[in-house]
């Protein structure tokens, strides 16, 4: 989690000042169902899913694709 909030920070200043660009997270199936023996894995792809939606959201009309 820590380094996608990262590296979000580091690139998404210069994505929005270009008008344009994308960034990409991935997570798996796992973001949607809770995952037994695994649950901090599970708990990191919904984080990864929920903080993309959110920028999503956030950065709507600037340009950048999701």
């Amino acid at each position: 989690m820590e380094a996608v909030v990262t590296v979000t920070r580091a690139f998404l200043p210069q994505l929005l000042a270009a008008g344009s660009g994308a960034l990409v997270n991935v997570a798996s199936t796992a973001a949607y169902q809770p995952v037994p023996r695994m649950a901090v894995y599970g708990a990191t792809k919904a984080f990864v899913r929920s903080f993309t939606e959110a920028l999503w959201q956030e950065t709507k009309g600037s340009g950048l694709r999701g």
